[in-house]
């Protein structure tokens, strides 16, 4: 009978290894719609980290408290600059832009501002719910629902190769000491590297004091509020106003063990449960190779893979996409140490010039991308920009009509 049970334990295992295996591969590969949450769990008050061990932190932007004129604003740009140059200037910083507009959100964003009056006149007794109703009216004809985030990574590249591979050491030697099971169904609390903690805190840091002396309305959000931000981002039409997620610190909701597909005595049962999961509460499907479908609405984007050769200001796009009156988001991701990320394409164009002349385009610009670094105390970056819109599920003409009027206004 004990052979027989130590025979069985071993098969389990051995499915349990293949079944692991698979879906980290399925992962890999996207083909699952959880496999898209990079947040793994929380680290502290106001940083989560990522799957890779990155530390990540949401900052709210709230505005400017003062009018900016064309001079104003090339001052506060510069200032920004200077602020950001010698993060950026090597690989490991990352910054990350987001803007969100949305018409259809403009009512209930109201609703929630007129809440603190509804309450002030039930406790007074006055009844003013017409009158507040006919202001969200009048409101809504001028307002519309807006959102900017600021995103600042730090990630395992601002480690050296000696100083990665004993972080990695360390935690693994860490994980067999102390008996730690392996968190494959619930938040790995092991992921972070605290190599990267203090100067994710100062870069953090660094970048709210700046922003706040420079006059912009920054808050940094907690661990719960950021990710309730981007849940909201995800699915709005699924996330209530007053969702919190589950992260460590918070109550354990003991579920009952699921032995099927668990294990017995698995930790599923009793550690907080996966952040993809809570993040992304319905499955996400492609109706096409442009077309992605998540609850009732369907969604497309638009990369740039070629910028504008004139820079142009935000608020010119702006404009533009305020006239077509359609929802759409944009996300601009900043990385730091661009110019290691071409100088093998500067080295192989360098060899192969001779064989195109786009070869030796390229290598002119990587050698005055280096000139650049060398002479000047400008940072080169890496830059990627990406804009969405979306409509309901059962109109797909008008998502093709939007996507081409948010393409057209990016060129």
């Amino acid at each position: 009978m004990v052979a027989k049970n130590e025979r069985t334990t071993v098969v389990d295992g051995i499915f349990d290894s293949i079944d692991t295996l698979f879906a980290w591969i399925s992962s890999g590969l996207g083909q699952t719609t959880h496999s898209y949450a990079d947040v793994q769990t929380a680290d502290s008050e106001f940083n989560l980290v990522t799957h890779d061990g990155s530390f990540l932190s949401i900052i709210r932007l709230d505005g400017i408290n003062a009018l900016i004129g064309p001079e104003e604003f090339e001052a506060t740009q510069n200032q920004l600059i200077n602020l950001l140059n010698s993060a950026m200037s090597q690989k490991g910083h990352n910054i990350q832009f987001h803007y969100s507009y949305d018409k259809d959100d403009t009512v209930d964003q109201l609703k929630q501002y007129m809440d603190p009056i509804k309450k002030t006149a039930v406790d007074i007794n006055l009844s003013l719910d017409d009158l507040i109703q006919e202001r969200i009216g009048h409101l809504n004809k001028y307002c519309s629902a807006e959102s900017c985030h600021i995103s600042i990574w730090t990630t395992p590249e601002l480690l050296t190769k000696d100083e990665l591979s004993a972080a990695t050491k360390n935690k693994q030697t860490s994980q067999k000491k102390d008996s730690i099971p392996p968190f494959r169904y619930t938040q790995n609390l092991l992921a972070s590297y605290p190599e990267l903690r203090n100067s994710h805190n100062a870069f953090v840091g660094s970048v709210c004091e700046g922003m706040a002396q420079l006059g912009y309305g920054i808050y940094c959000l907690d661990v719960h509020s950021a990710v309730s931000a981007m849940r909201n981002t995800i699915d709005p039409d699924f996330t209530h106003p007053n969702w919190r997620p589950n992260l460590p610190g918070d109550s354990i909701k003991v579920r009952l063990p699921n032995q099927e597909e668990n294990g017995p005595n698995s930790a599923t049962d009793v550690l907080w449960p996966s952040l993809a999961q809570q993040l992304m509460p319905r499955d996400a499907y492609n109706k096409n190779l442009k077309t992605v479908a998540i609850g009732d609405k369907i969604y497309s984007t638009v990369f740039i893979d070629l910028f504008p050769q004139e820079t142009q200001i935000f608020n010119a796009l702006f404009i533009k996409l305020l006239n077509a009156q359609l929802p759409w988001r944009i996300s601009f991701m900043i990385e730091g140490g661009g110019l290691e990320s071409v100088r093998l394409k500067g080295a192989l164009t360098s060899i192969l010039a001779f064989s195109s002349n786009a070869n030796k385009l390229i290598n002119k610009s990587v050698n005055l991308l280096n000139y650049i670094d060398m002479n000047t105390d400008s940072s080169i970056v890496k830059l990627r920009v990406c804009a969405t819109t979306w409509a309901p599920i059962d109109d797909e003409r008008l998502l093709r009509t939007r996507v081409s009027l948010l393409a057209r206004a990016m060129q």
